[in-house]
């Protein structure tokens, strides 16, 4: 399918090389098909004709952040944020490219901001969860437990308002990580019965999840002892 459209749109640009929308439906076609290189060269001549274009800047931050080119898919991002600040995706997406770099700080900001935006999207989930991740990361754990419960708190209204199998899976999943992080966090303050009942929660999800057993051994047998 997109095969076929990709060399419709090359044979119009060898024809009519002006024919500008083709630039950016092939930056499109080649991002649907997972050749991000591709499609940011395209995305790039599309916004060179049309630098006022706000969609073809936020697309072609999507795709240099798919390739992993978190540091160029920022500048990109910002830009388009100039022409529409509150646009969700793309705010959702600039924080977690400065999470991917490390840049903390801005990434919670853009996570906080996403909040104020949509507190009950589904994406959300996102946020909570890399804000969890931040704090536990700084040693705040307190704040992480919050964050992460937040998680908790959202599967019941994923699972009634999603019905599709892996959108469920790829949530559950990433309830497990929660569950999991939980149980560190809730160690590291050593409140050792409430990390043993997440880590039971997160091998509730799978039984095999290696470093969840190792810790609620391990404190299962500090408890023992005591």
């Amino acid at each position: 399918m997109f095969d076929a459209a990709i060399k419709s749109y090359q044979s119009c640009l060898e024809i009519n090389p002006n024919q500008y929308i083709c630039y950016y439906n092939l930056g499109n076609a080649y991002a649907e098909i997972g050749l991000f290189d591709e499609a940011i060269k395209y995305y790039e001549q599309w916004i060179y004709f049309n630098p006022q274009d706000g969609l073809g800047k936020y697309y072609l931050g999507n795709a240099y952040y798919e390739n992993k080119k978190f540091r160029q898919a920022i500048p990109i991002y910002l830009q388009f944020l100039q022409i529409d600040s509150q646009h969700y995706n793309c705010n959702l997406n600039l924080g977690s490219a400065y999470y991917k770099i490390g840049d903390m700080d801005k990434a919670k900001r853009q996570y906080d901001y996403c909040l104020t935006l949509k507190p009950n999207d589904d994406s959300s989930f996102i946020c909570h969860y890399n804000l969890g991740n931040i704090f536990y990361k700084q040693g705040r754990y307190q704040e992480a437990i919050k964050e992460y419960k937040q998680c908790q708190n959202l599967e019941s209204f994923l699972i009634q308002n999603y019905k599709s199998d892996e959108i469920i899976q790829t949530y559950k999943q990433c309830l497990q990580s929660s569950y999991y992080n939980l149980g560190s966090s809730f160690k590291k303050i050593s409140n050792h019965l409430e990390s043993i009942n997440y880590y039971k929660k997160c091998l509730e999800i799978d039984q095999n999840h290696e470093n969840a057993n190792k810790q609620l051994q391990k404190l299962t047998q500090q408890n023992i002892k005591c």
